[in-house]
């Protein structure tokens, strides 16, 4: 049986996307005719860490976590993907638990395909396995209902 998919969720979390794998989910879109939400995640850890006093090199570390950052991010990708004609809407949601929010946006926007752009920063990784405990990775399996593929 061969699965067509309609709609995609790519998942970001201010780290900025190569263009390379945007054109790469580009072509991929069109060439299915699908449509994207791409979803901005703010999570509260990364607001925190970024804040706190005494965290020698955290804003080097993590993106800037706001809504007006999200904002601005989802408004280059959205026009890129618009501008080679795929359809795109966006979101942003702030939450902590990253396997929560994705599959809870795919479910509500009528997702079909999950595309996953690691980037070595420990998120998204999270998002595959549920969390860092043997609880945390049952439960976030158990919640891949909706196939994903990672980019």
């Amino acid at each position: 049986m061969n699965k067509t998919f309609n709609h995609f969720l790519l998942p970001v979390d201010g780290w900025m996307l190569s263009a390379e794998v945007l054109e790469k989910i580009i072509i991929f879109a069109r060439e299915t005719k699908a449509r994207i939400t791409v979803l901005h995640l703010l999570r509260d850890q990364d607001m925190f860490a970024v804040q706190a006093e005494g965290q020698v090199g955290a804003s080097e570390r993590l993106p800037e976590n706001r809504p007006q950052d999200a904002e601005a991010n989802l408004k280059i990708i959205a026009t890129e993907v618009m501008l080679a004609g795929v359809q795109c809407e966006t979101t942003y949601v702030m939450d902590h638990r990253l396997h929560d929010v994705i599959h809870h946006t795919a479910a509500e926007r009528n997702c079909d395909l999950i595309l996953v752009v690691p980037h070595g920063q420990g998120g998204i990784p999270c998002f595959l396995t549920g969390g860092k405990s043997e609880e945390d990775k049952e439960e976030g399996l158990a919640l891949h209902k909706i196939p994903f593929v990672v980019v």
